[in-house]
């Protein structure tokens, strides 16, 4: 299944605040790549896109800053993986590992509201 424009986006996102986040350090294309297992290419092509989209702030030879725009949506996106993940494992009993595949499959596609009520179960 080939990934949507805002699925990639939000992976980028997604990788970039995990990165920064729980790696404590700055993120820089090479460590996108590898967190993402994309190539160089292609996290040059998201970064330009990201760029004018406000998402993200980069300089060649810099790291790689989120915008205000940016890091709210990368918590969004994390937040939604997360509530996802821990549903999958405590309702359906998935095994770590596949609740963790699947919500990061379906992160992007539910909407506020379902995420909500999954919180409540």
């Amino acid at each position: 299944m080939r990934k949507t424009e805002i699925e990639s986006r939000e992976m980028y996102l997604k990788a970039v605040y995990n990165i920064q986040r729980y790696e404590r350090r700055n993120a820089r294309p090479i460590d996108v790549s590898k967190y993402l297992n994309v190539s160089k290419a292609s996290v040059s092509e998201m970064i330009k896109k990201m760029r004018k989209q406000k998402l993200l702030a980069y300089r060649q030879g810099s790291a790689i800053r989120l915008t205000k725009q940016g890091l709210i949506g990368a918590r969004k996106v994390t937040h939604n993986y997360k509530v996802i993940e821990a549903f999958f494992k405590k309702v359906l009993n998935l095994s770590e590992e596949r609740a963790a595949k699947e919500a990061c499959d379906l992160e992007h596609f539910f909407s506020d509201d379902t995420i909500t009520r999954l919180k409540r179960l």
